[in-house]
């Protein structure tokens, strides 16, 4: 397992050799890119390296407000709220729904979303047939996952159409790894969801993957965000660090930019790519689920280094993947492919 002290863009430096990096969740490939850090760090010179006071202090940061208010109107929500983490705002909107509501948990729901209630053992289509089977229950929280970005699946939601609307039902959906990258305009999938007069969506996700910033949020009603705005949990936590945030809001045409070149980036390797049955993949999506555990070790023999771990513990079988991203060039892709088609000849 190589370590390196720098950070892991297109290409890395292991023991003095340029290596090519097809890893990571920096999907729009915004961490390193000269034009975000020099907004970031015009933000550390307005707002500082960190602010650890509560949001309800009666001292309040302008950034704030002005990235959740444009949050909101990207992702098609009533409202936002931002935390330090994906994991923080999986927490506590989870806090908070179980203290009243029945919540039923998918296969695929991260950790951070898990608390008290009903967690599914089994696939998440049979999670789906299960609560379709379901008696019509009041205010029923279901939580699920949108993709597996480890084995590039899509989880399919058409479900919901066939709900019962007796009841009204929520949705809270992980978005982390669509969020930036997939729906119109990077809005995720909440963006490609059907509007159902019974079925109302609440979006968690993380920041930190295609738009590289350490924090997450959690979208829907005012009602829903007013009260997580009240809870102590959030009231006690430290907020995101708001020279991320400026510099989000700064970098808005970088990120539609750098949306475009990671479109570009999928459309050409799919082109390129002569063993398309060898991965799968979402559609829009820069994860390549490798089915031949063997590529890893081969592609690493010409330095290129793919993902590839044992999971979920280190007595699973390793997950490959080839994870593409918007600073990778034409030549990357096309050595890449080059090479997948000399293993598959072989």
């Amino acid at each position: 397992m190589p370590s390196i002290n720098h950070y892991p863009g297109r290409s890395i430096h292991i023991d003095g050799q340029d290596w090519l990096h097809f890893s990571g969740t920096a999907y729009l490939g915004l961490a390193d890119h000269p034009q975000y850090q020099e907004k970031l760090m015009e933000g550390i010179r307005r707002y500082g390296a960190n602010f650890g006071g509560s949001r309800r202090s009666n001292l309040q940061l302008a950034v704030f407000a002005e990235a959740e208010n444009y949050l909101a109107e990207w992702l098609g929500v009533e409202a936002v709220l931002t935390v330090s983490s994906g994991s923080l705002a999986g927490q506590l909107l989870i806090k908070y729904l179980e203290q009243e509501h029945l919540c039923d948990y998918a296969p695929s729901v991260h950790p951070a979303l898990i608390g008290q209630g009903h967690r599914f053992r089994g696939s998440q289509d049979e999670w789906s047939q299960y609560i379709l089977e379901l008696e019509a229950a009041p205010n029923r929280i279901l939580l699920s996952s949108t993709i597996d970005p480890l084995r590039a699946r899509a989880y399919d939601f058409s479900w919901l159409q066939r709900l019962s609307p007796k009841n009204h039902t929520t949705l809270v959906l992980d978005d982390s790894h669509g969020l930036g990258v997939l729906g119109l305009e990077g809005r995720g999938t909440l963006s490609l969801l059907p509007s159902l007069p019974y079925t109302g969506y609440t979006l968690l996700s993380s920041m930190g993957k295609a738009l590289s910033l350490p924090g997450g949020l959690v979208g829907g009603s005012r009602d829903l965000i007013q009260a997580l705005w009240e809870s102590p949990f959030f009231g006690g936590a430290s907020p995101i660090i708001p020279a991320y945030l400026y510099a989000f809001l700064q970098c808005l045409p970088l990120l539609a930019e750098q949306r475009s070149r990671l479109s570009e980036n999928i459309r050409f390797f799919t082109q390129v790519n002569p063993q398309p049955k060898a991965f799968r993949q979402i559609s829009g999506h820069p994860v390549f689920f490798v089915r031949d555990v063997g590529l890893a070790d081969f592609l690493a023999q010409s330095q290129i280094l793919i993902s590839s771990f044992h999971y979920p513990t280190t007595q699973d079988p390793k997950i490959n993947r080839i994870v593409i991203n918007a600073a990778h060039t034409r030549a990357d892709l096309e050595k890449l492919a080059t090479l997948i088609d000399k293993y598959y000849q072989n």
